[in-house]
């Protein structure tokens, strides 16, 4: 296999421009411990994620006046106490209050079941239930919990156009025990794929997180001769897909924002040089981003063999 850069390059290596930039997506873990609603049997919110919502949402305004923002909660309750509280903010910061009236979109905070038509450029996900004051995890997480909380985390997952921020007092380890509710399998894997991509170097050679791994198998059941992993140096190609007509041949490189992303060192890096080294070693590029992988697999493995058509008949046309 060709190295993907000559020695001249090196330090070089970049993913390429996207139509919209897009930024990051991290977790903030805090110790969220409640009172246990003898009622509903949930630790429905805690104090300490209602302030660390807080202080996000005063960054964010003091920081990046340009993005409107949204918080999505996994509950009714959640999302009135984190609405409550940026009202007292605002009310008493005027300087707070004048950013948040010129956001391009309304300051919202509400349930993720009433984010299904709406966006925002920067959200913040609060998944909003607690530990109880003994630390332990309550099995039930409200809607989480429910038929429905598979699909509540992916709506979750892609409400923000540019950059999503997770706020919650659990680990993904909290869920391995209850892999009957789909809500709890969908936010544990999603929790895994970001802490993983944060403590990703790109050093060195990674491991596929489990979500990427689902992929490339998705990838391999539908056909496609798949590596993981390829070439030299620091940076290297997430997913290669070898050419129908001869597996040798590497084709089309797959570039995720996964550990060569976080690895990558400025935004001309990011913009141009990547692809523009891959086309003249004689690949073909594609773009995905995990958030999208998770939250519609099919259609990012439709976009995969459209591009493998796509290069086949490029190569063919210039044959």
């Amino acid at each position: 296999m060709t190295p993907l850069l000559g020695d001249s390059a090196a330090g070089e290596v970049v993913h390429p421009p996207t139509p919209r930039e897009r930024e990051d997506v991290r977790v903030v873990h805090v110790e969220g411990r409640g009172i246990l609603d003898e009622r509903t049997g949930l630790v429905e919110t805690t104090p300490s994620e209602v302030e660390a919502v807080l202080a996000l949402v005063r960054a964010h305004l003091q920081q990046h006046q340009r993005h409107s923002l949204g918080i999505v909660t996994f509950g009714r309750r959640h999302a009135e106490e984190i609405t409550h509280a940026i009202s007292e903010l605002l009310a008493s910061d005027r300087s707070l209050a004048a950013a948040a009236a010129a956001l391009h979109e309304p300051l919202i905070a509400k349930p993720a079941d009433r984010w299904q038509r709406e966006q925002r450029d920067r959200t913040i996900v609060s998944v909003g239930f607690g530990r109880t004051p003994q630390g332990a995890v309550i099995n039930r997480l409200g809607a989480l919990s429910g038929p429905l909380g598979e699909q509540l985390v992916l709506l979750a997952a892609t409400r923000a156009r540019r950059a999503a921020t997770w706020v919650t007092t659990f680990s993904p380890d909290d869920f391995r025990d209850k892999p009957d509710q789909a809500g709890h399998r969908a936010l544990r894997t999603l929790l895994t794929s970001i802490e993983e991509g944060e403590a990703a170097t790109g050093s060195a050679a990674e491991e596929l997180s489990p979500l990427l791994a689902g992929f490339v198998e998705r990838l391999r059941a539908s056909g496609l001769v798949v590596h993981t992993d390829v070439g030299e140096g620091d940076h290297r190609i997430d997913i290669a897909i070898a050419d129908p007509r001869d597996p040798s041949r590497m084709l089309v490189a797959v570039d995720v924002d996964g550990p060569g992303y976080a690895g990558l060192a400025s935004t001309r890096q990011r913009d141009r040089i990547l692809v523009e080294r891959l086309i003249d070693l004689g690949w073909h590029h594609l773009r995905l981003w995990t958030v999208d992988i998770f939250a519609d697999p099919a259609r990012q493995e439709a976009q995969v063999q459209r591009a493998v058509r796509e290069a086949i008949e490029e190569d063919e046309q210039h044959g």
